[in-house]
C-alpha cells in the first residue's frame, strides 16, 4: 500500500512537472510574480443583479485595478491567455461594475471578427471601432449610451479581416486619447493575446492591461511571453484566473 501511495505521488509530481499547462493558481502567482484574482465558479447568463454574489466579484475584482484619479482618466484593455474568445459578459459586467461605482465608462468591443458588446446593450453594430480608427474627429458618432447612466459602447463596427495591419496604420494612441475626454475608464475587450495579433497594439496603447487566464487551459510558454512583454512596455498588469 505505502508503496503505491508513493507510486501515485511520484506520477502525479511528474506530471505537473512535465505539462506545459499551468495546472495551479500558486504556479500562476509565480510566473507572474504577483497575485492572481479568482473568478473561478462564476456563474453568469447576463448583466448581474447589483445584489447577487457575482455582482459582489465584479466589485472586489474592480477595487484590484489601477484606478483613475480626477483629470487622469485610463485606459484598460481585457484580453485573455489561451483562451479563443474571453467571455463577452465578464467585459460586460466589469464596464457595468465601474459604471455603477460612479465612473464615466466607455466598453469597446474590439474583437473585430466576432463582435457581441452591442448584443447584450441591445445596440447596433452599422458602424463602431473599426470606423472611428480613421474618423476620431467625429468621436461622438460612435458612442452608444445604454441604460446604465455612467455606461457607453463603442460597437465593433465593420469586421476586420487583418485588424492588426489596420490597427498598425491607425493612430491608436490618438484615439485612446480622444476616448479619455469622453470617459474616467475606457475598457478594451480584445481577443486572446497570444492568438490575434491586434491586441498588442492595442496593449502598448493602454495604461493597464487584465489578463484572463484558465488552469489547466493556460500554457507556461504564453504566460511568460505576456508577462515578458507587459514588462518591457511597463504595463500594469492585472491577472485574473479563471
Amino acid at each position: 500500500l505505502m508503496v503505491s501511495l508513493i507510486l501515485a505521488i511520484i506520477f502525479v509530481a511528474g506530471i505537473e512537472y512535465f505539462s506545459t499547462t499551468i495546472n495551479t493558481i500558486s504556479l500562476l502567482e509565480e510566473v507572474f510574480g504577483k497575485p492572481m484574482i479568482s473568478l473561478k465558479n462564476i456563474s453568469i447568463k447576463g448583466i448581474t443583479n447589483q445584489e447577487t454574489r457575482e455582482a459582489e466579484k465584479f466589485r472586489f475584482l474592480r477595487t484590484q485595478i489601477i484606478q483613475p484619479t480626477k483629470g487622469n482618466p485610463i485606459t484598460l484593455v481585457l484580453t485573455g491567455i489561451n483562451e479563443q474568445r474571453v467571455s463577452p459578459l465578464i467585459a460586460s459586467n466589469l464596464a457595468v461594475s465601474f459604471a455603477r461605482s460612479g465612473k464615466k465608462t466607455i466598453l469597446i468591443d474590439a474583437q473585430f471578427g466576432a463582435p457581441s458588446i452591442h448584443e447584450h446593450f441591445a445596440k447596433h453594430n452599422k458602424f463602431g471601432f473599426s470606423e472611428l480608427l480613421f474618423d476620431v474627429d467625429n468621436i461622438k458618432k460612435y458612442i452608444q449610451h445604454t441604460d446604465d447612466e455612467n455606461l457607453s459602447i463603442v460597437a465593433a463596427g465593420m469586421k476586420l479581416s487583418y485588424a492588426s495591419d489596420t490597427l498598425e496604420r491607425s493612430d491608436i494612441g490618438k484615439v485612446f486619447s480622444a476616448l479619455k475626454h469622453e470617459s474616467d475608464i475606457t475598457l478594451v475587450y480584445g481577443p486572446a493575446v497570444n492568438i490575434a495579433s491586434e491586441t498588442l497594439h492595442l496593449m502598448t496603447a493602454a495604461d493597464a492591461v487584465l489578463c484572463v487566464t484558465k488552469t489547466g487551459t493556460t500554457t507556461c510558454a504564453a504566460a511568460t511571453f505576456v508577462q515578458r512583454f507587459c514588462h518591457k512596455h511597463n504595463l500594469d498588469t492585472t491577472i485574473i484566473a479563471l
